[in-house]
C-alpha cells in the first residue's frame, strides 16, 4: 500500500457516530417513504451549525493534501446508509493534481441510499471554484449531494443547497461569473499591510510572494478577495447557504456583513502559520 492509499487514521464506523446538528440534519428521515435527506428552506438557514464527522473528515483530507509533496487535491464523499441510518465516510479518497480532481467519488458501500456530502481539498486558500459552482448548480433538488465541502490548510468551507436552489445548466454559472467580473467593486484588506502588522516590520518581496502564492492559486490577492465576493453573490442568487469552519466543529454563515472581516482574519491566520507567529 502506497502512502497515497493509506486508510484514514480513525475508524469510519466511529466517525459515523460523531454527529452534530449538521449530520443529524442529513440523516433525518422527513417521511417514511423518503431515503434522501430533506433540504432546509433558504429563509430558515441557521447562522451557525455544529458538525462532528463532516468537519473532522474535511480536516483530515486537507492534511493529506498538505502532507503530499505535490499538494494534490483529494475528492471523497460520505454515503448515507439506511439501516441503521448513518453517514459512512469514504476510507480512500480519489487523488488528482494540484489544480483539480478529475474523477468523481465512486464510494458505494452496501446498503447506501445516496451520497449527501461531497468533499474535496484545495492547496490554496480559495474556496469554491467555477467548476465547483457548476456542479452545485447542476444538482437537481431530489438527488444528492445536499452539502458541498472544500477544505484547505486554514479553514473549511461549505455550501448547503436548499429547497429553493434552482437547477441551472453549468453554462449559466460560467456566464453569471463572467458578467460579474466586470461589475465588482468591493472592499478588501491589503496582504502587505496585514503582514507588516503581524511581523512588526517592512515586508520584503520574497515574503509577500510566499504568502500570496499560498493564498491564491494565481498568486493574486485581488483575485482571492474578488472570488469571495462573487461566491457570496452566487450563493444569494442560487439560494445556497455559504458557511466556513475554523476546524473547531462549528460552521458559521458568511454574509455581506462579515465577509471582509473573514477575509482579513483568514490572511492573518495564514501569515501566522507561515512565519510561526503565535
Amino acid at each position: 500500500m502506497t502512502p497515497d492509499q493509506r486508510i484514514i487514521p480513525f475508524s469510519p464506523e466511529i466517525l459515523s457516530l460523531m454527529n452534530g446538528d449538521l449530520e443529524k440534519l442529513l440523516i433525518a428521515v422527513p417521511e417514511e417513504r423518503h431515503t434522501q435527506p430533506e433540504r432546509l428552506s433558504y429563509d430558515v438557514l441557521p447562522d451557525q451549525i455544529s458538525s462532528g464527522g463532516i468537519d473532522l473528515y474535511a480536516t483530515w483530507l486537507a492534511e493529506q493534501t498538505f502532507a503530499d509533496p505535490g499538494l494534490r487535491e483529494r475528492h471523497a464523499s460520505a454515503a448515507l446508509l439506511d439501516k441503521p441510518r448513518r453517514l459512512l465516510y469514504q476510507p480512500i479518497p480519489t487523488i488528482g493534481t494540484k489544480f483539480y480532481v478529475m474523477d468523481p467519488p465512486s464510494f458505494r458501500p452496501p446498503g447506501f441510499t445516496g451520497r449527501p456530502v461531497d468533499f474535496h481539498t484545495h492547496p490554496s486558500l480559495n474556496p469554491f471554484s467555477e467548476g465547483d459552482q457548476q456542479r452545485m448548480a447542476g444538482a437537481p433538488a431530489t438527488i444528492d449531494p445536499t452539502v458541498y465541502v472544500v477544505s484547505n490548510r486554514i479553514r473549511t468551507y461549505m455550501m448547503m443547497l436548499t429547497k429553493q436552489t434552482p437547477w441551472q445548466h453549468p453554462d449559466n454559472i460560467r456566464m453569471d461569473l463572467n458578467n460579474a467580473t466586470n461589475r465588482f467593486t468591493f472592499e478588501y484588506p491589503s496582504v502587505e499591510f496585514i503582514m507588516e502588522k503581524r511581523l512588526g516590520r517592512k515586508v520584503i518581496y520574497e515574503e509577500y510572494t510566499k504568502v500570496v502564492e499560498a493564498l491564491d492559486y494565481k498568486g493574486d490577492e485581488y483575485n482571492y478577495c474578488k472570488n469571495f465576493h462573487k461566491l457570496l453573490g452566487m450563493s444569494e442568487k442560487n439560494r445556497w447557504g455559504f458557511y466556513f469552519s475554523d476546524k473547531n466543529g462549528v460552521f458559521k454563515r458568511l454574509t455581506s456583513s462579515n465577509i471582509v472581516m473573514h477575509i482579513e482574519e483568514t490572511i492573518e491566520k495564514l501569515v501566522n502559520e507561515i512565519f510561526g507567529i503565535q
